[in-house]
């Protein structure tokens, strides 16, 4: 059977800016390795927006300071599949002093992700969380399934009835 993501895969560019990971995909024909380049950053960004239609970014892992240098030709391809961890600053640390310029500065940071064309999210908790941050931006779910098979299988246990009699086993926190 053919693969339905040949045709996705084949138009799609893997960019690394770790050697290691890299070397270790280097058998694949639609990677490339940002050589001199430390760590992930706005040049990469900037860098691979002249390149694309789409741009979606795993975790942006850059700060606040580091997000403010994306252009704004790069800023509308954009889509940012956040972690919760990559969202910015905890505005309750630190003293007044420090916490009034994370503020300052946490306001351009909204103005710029606000201009992505949108955030990826796990569920409801990551979209209130990003648009309490961010304001009204557009986000949706995404996934890494290769089918939906995993998310038709959430809604039909999410649709289907609970036998009060019988304990009910439930996972709190992120490792779900």
């Amino acid at each position: 059977k053919e693969n339905p993501l040949d045709m996705e895969l084949s138009s799609t560019l893997f960019v690394f800016v770790n050697k290691d990971a890299y070397e270790k995909l280097s058998k694949y024909e639609n990677i490339i390795y940002l050589k001199g380049i430390k760590s992930f950053n706005a040049d990469v960004i900037n860098f691979c927006a002249k390149h694309c239609d789409w741009m979606f970014i795993h975790n942006l892992c850059c700060s606040p300071v580091e997000v403010l240098k994306i252009r704004k030709k790069a800023r509308p391809k954009i889509i940012w599949r956040s972690w919760g961890s990559d969202v910015g600053y905890d505005f309750n640390s630190g003293n007044i002093f420090i916490r009034t310029i994370k503020k300052v500065i946490g306001s351009f940071h909204k103005r710029v992700v606000s201009q992505f064309y949108a955030v990826g999210i796990a569920n409801m908790v990551d979209k209130i969380d990003i648009e309490q941050r961010f304001g009204k931006v557009k986000t949706f779910v995404l996934g890494y399934s290769a089918n939906s098979q995993g998310f038709e299988a959430a809604i039909t246990a999410k649709a289907s009835v609970i036998d009060a009699k019988k304990t009910i086993n439930v996972l709190i926190g992120h490792s779900g």
